[in-house]
């Protein structure tokens, strides 16, 4: 015999979300999406098919725990507080223990179909059962923004950190071109950087390329990464420097070193290490930076070094001509290592 076919809305939705939805999740989506009448109305229908299927002998066909639902004469028990939003709770209870008695006695429901699908929840609200009130949702919803503001900021500091290091790796890389303190592996040769029309010749004319050593480094910015620091390792900082004075234990200060830039052509060691001692640096020591291959440049490049003591003096721009640029200089070891 075909089941019976019966328009409800909300026994519709129930039994085919019944055994595929937590329960605290369902009964709080019947609770908020339908009113009190709907509710009542659907346990109508199911108090007036378990007295069908009694053979109209006016008992209820399911005794443990039925009883606890309904009146005398089989009806659903109206539920009466002055909560709205309890008496929705509890009628949507009320449906719910209704139809898992229904199901666990295998009585044999019709066939629930929708009629208006506007009362039918697109979705069901996913809850937790520790947190139904307002205040609860509002705690965890500023516990799970506090987080992700915590995980967001390690983020930004790593992305900092990473960046930092590719472009000291870059400088690093442009110094150990230009001086040529050991080879480089695969790095790329550069190309020519300024056009023709800028009065630069190439070396197939018999005459040199006449570059500045800043305009030099910029092709760097045009090699492939992976070759460019095939052979960098990332140096460890520099965490703590030792201030305690020892007679039992000495240490070597490291001095102070840096590639000196756009200076001009004309300047010589001498100039440039009697104009720092003029400004208190009593012992730098400037070397000249010849170019590889041949190269000519308009500016001059120098390795200075000197004394930590003098670390004030050393790293003020205001006693360096302007236009000047300082780099710290990055020593390596003959297999390309920091």
């Amino acid at each position: 015999m075909a089941a019976s076919v019966v328009i409800n809305e909300v026994l519709n939705y129930t039994v085919f979300n019944l055994k595929r939805v937590a329960k605290d999740s369902l009964l709080h989506c019947l609770a908020k999406f339908y009113h009190e009448d709907e509710l009542y109305a659907a346990k109508t229908v199911l108090c007036k098919h378990v007295l069908e299927n009694d053979a109209g002998s006016g008992a209820p066909a399911i005794t443990a725990g039925w009883a606890k639902l309904v009146n005398s004469k089989g009806m659903p028990i109206m539920r009466k507080t002055a909560d709205p939003a309890q008496r929705r709770q509890h009628e949507a209870d009320d449906l719910l223990q209704m139809l898992i008695l229904l199901d666990v006695n295998k009585v044999e429901l019709p066939k629930f179909v929708a009629d208006d699908l506007d009362r039918i929840p697109s979705a069901v609200l996913m809850v937790d059962s520790t947190a139904t009130s307002p205040s609860g949702f509002a705690s965890d919803f500023a516990s799970l923004m506090s987080t992700f503001k915590t995980m967001m900021e390690d983020v930004l500091r790593s992305v900092e950190r990473n960046m930092s290091d590719v472009v000291t790796k870059r400088l690093d890389d442009m110094e150990r071109k230009l001086t040529g303190s050991s080879s480089y592996g695969s790095m790329p040769a550069p190309r020519q950087l300024v056009p023709e029309t800028q009065g630069v010749q190439d070396t197939v004319s018999g005459q040199s390329t006449s570059l500045s050593w800043s305009d030099h480094a910029k092709d760097l910015g045009n090699a492939d990464p992976s070759t460019l620091f095939k052979n960098i390792t990332t140096k460890p900082r520099v965490r703590v420097r030792g201030q305690a004075a020892t007679s039992s234990l000495k240490a070597v200060p490291r001095q102070l070193t840096c590639f000196v830039g756009r200076i001009h052509q004309d300047v010589t060691e001498e100039d440039l290490a009697g104009f720092l001692k003029d400004r208190g640096i009593s012992d730098v020591r400037c070397r000249k930076l010849i170019p590889k291959d041949g190269r000519v440049f308009n500016t001059a490049a120098f390795r200075v070094s000197c004394s930590a003591e003098y670390e004030s003096i050393f790293y003020d721009e205001s006693q360096w001509p302007a236009g000047a640029e300082l780099r710290d200089w990055v020593f390596y070891d003959r297999d390309g290592r920091q």
